[in-house]
């Protein structure tokens, strides 16, 4: 899935990485999955991102087929917020 992160509010860096994020599907928690993007879809790569900037790409997750998915930003130990993928 494609994910865009704006920095919105705040004076320091923040590093923002693909590890930032899991997927959630019926109550169990995916990493993302070690996989090759094709080109046209570039990486969401590890960045310090600075106030009034903003990073974008690709991350790649392995859960079951024809489920609900919900994308967790977690940039620590416990998620700040869900997005619900449709």
């Amino acid at each position: 899935m494609k994910v865009k992160v704006a920095y919105i509010s705040g004076y320091e860096s923040e590093r923002i990485s693909s590890a930032d994020f899991k997927a959630y599907v019926k109550g169990a928690r995916y990493s993302s999955a070690w996989v090759v993007l094709p080109d046209d879809k570039p990486k969401l790569e590890s960045v310090n991102l600075l106030p009034g900037g903003e990073v974008e790409g690709w991350i790649a997750f392995e859960v079951p087929i024809n489920e609900k998915v919900l994308l967790g930003f977690e940039p620590g130990l416990e998620p700040l917020c869900f997005i619900k993928m449709e």
